[in-house]
Parts: C-alpha cells; sequence; structure tokens
C-alpha cells in the first residue's frame, strides 16, 4: 500500500491517494465451471436513497468530495468476462452548464487485465427539492456498482 498527499499540510489542498495491490479469496466464489467476483465491493458499503416518499424539504451535504477510483483485474488464463457491461454506468446532475454531481463508471480491457474507472464526485452540498430526484439517481448508481458480480466464463 502506498498513500500519497497524506501529510496533514496537504489535508484540503491536495487529494489523497492510496495506491493498494493485493490478492483475495474473499470477493470470488465458485458456481460450477464460473467464478463469480464481487467486483463492487471493492469500493465498500454506500449510501442508497431508494424510498418511494416524495421529498418535501431541501438537502444539505456537509461537504463536498470526490472518488476516482481505478481498479485493475488480472483475468484468469483461459477465462473472459461475461458480463463486463455491467460494470457501464453513468448518471450525472448539470447546474448552469457544468456537471455538479456524477457517478460514472466503465472498463476497458486490455489483454489478460481489466481495468474498471468509477469517478464519483458531488461539487455541491445545497439540493433543491426540485433537484433531488437527481441527486438520488446519482447516489444510487454508486450503491447499484456496488452490487456488480462479474461471471468470468471458461472460453
Amino acid at each position: 500500500m502506498e498513500m500519497i498527499n497524506a501529510k496533514p499540510e496537504l489535508f484540503g489542498v491536495k487529494p489523497i491517494e492510496f495506491i493498494i495491490d493485493f490478492e483475495s479469496e474473499a470477493f470470488v466464489e465458485i458456481a460450477g465451471n464460473h467464478y463469480l467476483f464481487k467486483v463492487g465491493e471493492l469500493i465498500g458499503p454506500q449510501m442508497q436513497l431508494y424510498q418511494e416518499t416524495e421529498r418535501k424539504l431541501p438537502l444539505e451535504d456537509e461537504y463536498t468530495r470526490t472518488y476516482y477510483r481505478t481498479i485493475n483485474i488480472k483475468i484468469p488464463k483461459g477465462y473472459h468476462v461475461a458480463n463486463a457491461n455491467d460494470i457501464n454506468i453513468d448518471h450525472s446532475f448539470s447546474k448552469d452548464g457544468k456537471k455538479v454531481l456524477m457517478f460514472k463508471s466503465f472498463y476497458e480491457i486490455e489483454g489478460d487485465i481489466l481495468k474498471i474507472t468509477a469517478d464519483e464526485f458531488y461539487y455541491i452540498t445545497k439540493i433543491s427539492k426540485e433537484f433531488y430526484e437527481d441527486y438520488r439517481t446519482v447516489i444510487n448508481s454508486a450503491a447499484d456498482f456496488n452490487k456488480v458480480t462479474l461471471v468470468l466464463e471458461a472460453d
């Protein structure tokens, strides 16, 4: 593990970065001749706003935040990812012509490496009642990514 910009004087000035390289079987299950890889769980539990009641008041977050994640997965020899498109999620909200809320995840495959990018940000802290559904959609996109399980099938 490596931490970049972790000095206290850089807090709020530069983004803190974590570079982690690990091997684990905790996210993998075997189902017949398939492997199920719970890739979404790598970003940890996410807030969910799946309520069905109408929002009555505006919402205020404590702070703006950004999460930019890259996940590189080595695909085992003789396997391919059957449902890689499940990774593709793209929801955002723009205000005054500028994206202010976004969750976007996508992938590319280079040889035996599946490279996933998940870019998430909340640049505004006050959400009016009129734009609450847009906020909820972005928040739930991260929760939806958290549930993505990839199916690795034998070639």
